[in-house]
């Protein structure tokens, strides 16, 4: 009687790839967290019961770069900023946002529209540069001593807001202006 030798083990470099035994087969366990953008390959080598090499299989990862979404337009919502115990400021926010691959710059001009109490001021406005970064569909942007980071869905973006040493923060919404 002829048959295909009986798979009985498994050998491969690589520690983005791994194998659990099943009745019948193998499944192949592929481990991205680790890896960027390229191109991965590894041997497998297919071995009988008698721990002989019968065949061997090149496995082949390709992994694309996920490119960042677009930020570029005009940027309008509001920041909920918490300053300490004292009060909390809502301020309206513009951003005017320029995009060259994952880096953003831009201007901004917060206006402090109205305070939760007569802790804090309001009617008065912020302006000036900012710079960030974009990677997916999530950013950072620094605005002098300030940093907002969130994310993008579509023509929105939220998150959270922090300045003046990380003793004012809170949430913050925007919505691209078309």
């Amino acid at each position: 009687e002829f048959g295909l030798p009986r798979l009985a083990g498994l050998t491969w470099v690589g520690n983005w790839l791994s194998f659990t035994d099943s009745p019948g087969y193998f499944n192949a366990i592929v481990n991205i967290a680790s890896l960027g953008p390229g191109t991965y390959t590894s041997k497998v080598n297919l071995i009988d019961s008698n721990d002989v090499v019968y065949d061997t299989v090149l496995v082949k990862l390709i992994i694309k770069a996920t490119p960042p979404v677009s930020t570029v337009g005009t940027w309008v919502g509001t920041w909920q900023a918490r300053v300490g115990n004292l009060c909390t400021v809502y301020w309206q926010t513009t951003w005017q946002l320029r995009q060259s691959g994952r880096q953003i710059s831009g201007t901004y001009y917060h206006f402090a529209q109205s305070a939760s109490n007569g802790n804090c001021a309001s009617g008065h406005s912020e302006s000036g540069n900012l710079t960030g970064t974009v990677s997916g569909n999530s950013f950072s942007i620094n605005i002098g001593i300030g940093q907002f980071n969130g994310a993008v869905d579509g023509s929105s973006m939220s998150g959270t807001g922090t300045a003046g040493f990380g003793n004012t923060s809170g949430p913050f919404s925007s919505n691209k202006q078309n």
